[in-house]
């Protein structure tokens, strides 16, 4: 299996959930998230860092989260490389240590 952990501080951003392990982050945005632009930038500086990106809709993980688990589980299984340098690293939120 995959672990991914809560509020997990990525470079300069905090993700919802991360899985360290496959360079993944995953976010469900609320109806109080940040505006698509800077989740655009934060999204493009975890890619440019090696780090891979889902965003999904908290209306999309109430009404389909079977879909959302499969689309997630999808990317987990694509081959990615895994000794690349990373600029970033994965690190536990202020509030979860």
């Amino acid at each position: 299996g995959f672990t991914f952990k809560r509020k997990v501080v990525v470079g300069s951003a905090i993700a919802d959930f991360a899985c360290p392990a496959r360079w993944l982050t995953v976010e469900v945005d609320g109806d109080a998230h940040d505006t698509p632009a800077i989740d655009a930038l934060r999204d493009k500086k975890l890619i440019e860092a090696g780090i891979r990106v889902m965003r999904f809709t908290a209306q999309q993980v109430a009404d389909d989260l079977d879909g959302v688990e499969q689309a997630i589980l999808a990317e987990l299984q694509k081959p990615f490389d895994s000794k690349r340098p990373r600029a970033a690293k994965f690190a536990p939120a202020a509030a979860e240590q």
